[in-house]
């Protein structure tokens, strides 16, 4: 199968040491590496998310609302918090 590739420039220089270093044909690697995180990526996918449970803790003082910001941070910091 013949297709075009844009290779960023960080694993392209990756590509072109090890060419370099096993005197093997661009085509070779490209599809050695390819092989190699195919077979990779099979063998161990993706997890799935871990389901997170939050619980809610009392943090002291309660704030009525929180749309008044200024008596937000008076409950929170104290009167001196300007």
């Amino acid at each position: 199968m013949r297709t075009t590739l844009t290779i960023e420039e960080d694993v392209a220089v990756r590509i072109e040491r090890m060419r370099q270093e096993r005197k093997w044909p661009l085509k070779r690697v490209i599809n050695e590496v390819l092989r190699a995180g195919l077979d990779e990526m099979e063998a161990d996918p993706l997890e799935p998310a871990i389901a997170w449970c939050i619980e809610p803790v009392t943090l002291g003082a309660r704030v009525g609302s929180v749309d008044d910001v200024g008596e937000s941070l008076s409950i929170g910091e104290g009167e001196g918090w300007r």
